[in-house]
């Protein structure tokens, strides 16, 4: 079974929901002349109206998509800029919640096409923990994606410790996907804010749960980077020997280069020789195909980066979804 692991999906029952109950989730829906809503979500003079792709919220297209990909399932994940982690903790409970819910009332459309990952209400460390435990015990959920920060707090905050303490209770894998990242005048042409910031913000991220003791605290945690790792895999000797020589990393035990091999990683790097490099680095059951569908950074052949970086049968086999179905508990059709 071929499995992608980096796909986006938002429900398109969201918005109905959402009218009228504007104070319940903290988000308003904003009509536009084009007739697609945009979502307001949190403080309505500072946030971004967000749109939604037609693809985001189609199945029907989705599963065509698959098809001229070959491949056979996909997990799909939030679209991290919906995760509303600067709302109030009560409002994001119930926008998470809301998220949870129609994604697995849509789902149910598609048997054995799709498994979800939950968002959580990570500005509530305890809140995200109950909601992990309720997505992954009654609603059948096989994972949560999570965004690089929140709101600005890197991801060792122990204010997120019970949160950490519940995924690997639940064995729930945690997928780490960049948004609102890191702000730079200097990002501002050339879409560097996702071509750079992207890969910039998932390396902070990880070097945080490294360095912060996330990983030795949750040991059995199991987390995946998206974007291969973003830069973290390819700065891990500047990071390793930084802790060798300066005082400010001495709270770590062990050099960083122990915890590379920690963390899962998708394929979405477009080059085979960097996909190369990262199996060589951490080894190829490590690895998971990506697409990043429905955006327009997804490669119109996803799988072709695998065969590009000249693995074995057998280790393709284990990167296009023997590792997947393993991490994520799925079975084949």
């Amino acid at each position: 079974m071929i499995v992608d692991v980096h796909a986006h999906y938002v429900s398109p029952l969201v918005a109905a929901a959402v009218r009228g109950n504007e104070g319940r989730y903290g988000v308003h829906v904003v009509e536009t002349a084009d007739g697609e809503p945009r979502f307001v979500i949190g403080n309505r003079e500072a946030a971004r109206p967000q749109a939604l792709l037609p693809a985001l919220q189609d199945l029907d297209t989705r599963q065509q998509a698959m098809a001229s990909q070959s491949v056979d399932h996909q997990v799909v994940s939030l679209a991290l800029s919906f995760t509303g982690y600067d709302l109030p903790a009560a409002q994001g409970a119930a926008w998470a919640r809301l998220l949870n819910d129609t994604t697995a009332e849509d789902l149910q459309a598609a048997p054995g096409r799709f498994t979800a990952t939950a968002t959580v209400p990570l500005q509530d460390g305890r809140a995200a923990a109950a909601e992990v435990q309720r997505v992954c015990g009654t609603l059948g959920y096989h994972g949560v994606v999570i965004s690089t920060h929140v709101a600005g707090r890197n991801l060792d905050d122990r204010d997120l410790d019970p949160f950490w303490a519940a995924a690997q209770e639940v064995s729930a894998p945690i997928i780490i996907h960049p948004a609102y990242v890191v702000q730079s005048p200097r990002l501002a042409n050339y879409y560097f804010q996702n071509l750079l910031g992207n890969p910039y913000d998932t390396a902070i991220a990880a070097a945080s749960l490294v360095f912060g003791g996330v990983c030795d605290r949750y040991p059995d945690l199991k987390l995946m980077l998206v974007h291969g790792g973003g830069d973290f895999p390819y700065q891990i000797g500047r990071l390793t020997h930084g802790w060798s020589v300066r005082p400010e990393t001495k709270g770590l035990q062990t050099p960083p280069l122990d915890y590379l091999k920690w963390f899962y990683y998708d394929t979405v790097l477009y080059y085979g020789p960097a996909l190369r490099y990262l199996a060589e680095a951490v080894g190829p059951d490590r690895l998971m195909l990506g697409s990043d569908y429905p955006y327009d950074m997804c490669p119109a052949r996803p799988r072709q980066i695998v065969a590009d970086a000249g693995f074995a049968a057998g280790e393709r086999d284990q990167i296009e979804g023997g590792t997947s179905s393993a991490v994520f508990g799925l079975s084949a059709p």
